[in-house]
């Protein structure tokens, strides 16, 4: 309903908002996450910057983190932000796992190298093994195995015919 939270015991609040225009207005959030950001249009995008801006301009040590895989040609707002990161601006940090350019998604062999899920943990195991990947590279698009999965920006919502492929010819 749009009042849930969790409150700390040092009075620090979690509280969850719709990525609306309006969702901020009236609050002071030190930090501001929007996650899944691809799905995010150009005009949300800016909806939603207008209004974390103000609501946190009288915060000195605030921060906005955008939390996302790649997205499609419409991900604009969060391809800006990427770019932004890539050419290393001023107060943007860029975390960005993915499968390297070049490398073919679909080889097993490759996975752990790319795919943050796979790395071990301290007591051996994995969160993502390579049986769950290959039975969702089986049952994804390419293009949504590559969005999803791979962290590559496609140009399109479905395709089969590999970028790289299309631009050789």
């Amino acid at each position: 309903a749009g009042a849930e939270r969790v409150v700390w015991p040092n009075g620090s609040t979690f509280r969850c908002f719709a990525p609306l225009p309006h969702a901020l207005h009236g609050y002071t959030p030190p930090l501001v996450m929007l996650d899944e950001a691809f799905a995010y249009d150009e005009q949300l995008g800016n909806d939603l910057m207008g209004a974390i801006g103000p609501a946190q301009i009288t915060i000195p040590h605030r921060q906005l983190w955008i939390v996302s895989t790649a997205g499609t040609a419409r991900s604009v707002f969060l391809r800006r932000w990427i770019d932004r990161g890539l050419a290393g601006d001023d107060g943007v940090a860029l975390f960005l796992w993915g499968c390297p350019d070049g490398w073919d998604s679909y080889d097993p062999a490759l996975w752990s190298l790319w795919h943050p899920g796979m790395v071990p943990l301290e007591d051996g195991t994995q969160l993502v093994t390579a049986d769950a990947l290959r039975a969702e590279a089986d049952r994804q698009t390419r293009s949504e195995w590559e969005r999803a999965y791979a962290n590559r920006f496609t140009r399109t919502v479905s395709h089969h015919i590999a970028p790289e492929a299309w631009d050789r010819l």
